[in-house]
This record gives C-alpha cells, sequence and structure tokens, in this order.
C-alpha cells in the first residue's frame, strides 16, 4: 500500500502550530478538523508549544 502524500496544511495563531495532514487526497476544512481533533484526543502529551509543526497520516480518501 502506497503512503498518502497530498498535503493539506492548517495554521493556528494561538498557540502558533502548524499540522500538515497527509491523506490520499485534499480534504475538506471539515475533514481536517476532525484529524486534528482526533489526532489531540489521543496523542497530544503535554501543551502545544509557539512555532511547533505536527504531521498527521489518515487514510481518508484511501479505495481500499
Amino acid at each position: 500500500m502506497q503512503s498518502p502524500n497530498v498535503k493539506t496544511v492548517v495554521d493556528y495563531e494561538r498557540p502558533r502550530v502548524r499540522f500538515v495532514i497527509l491523506a490520499y487526497r485534499h480534504l475538506s476544512r471539515l475533514e481536517a478538523a476532525e484529524c486534528i481533533s482526533a489526532y489531540l484526543r489521543q496523542k497530544r502529551r503535554g501543551k502545544l508549544r509557539d512555532g511547533q509543526q505536527i504531521e498527521i497520516h489518515t487514510i481518508i480518501g484511501h479505495d481500499g
């Protein structure tokens, strides 16, 4: 199976954090928000730091 290779970038101002979401197609704003929310629920350890970049991989858009 090929890795997801389409980037959707979401920038937040406070804290200044960039989320780079790799999927099999470009994500809508709602899909990107759902990915970020799931990431924060499952993997967040501590507070987000200014200037941090977080990479999230998802299977959204995979044709199975």
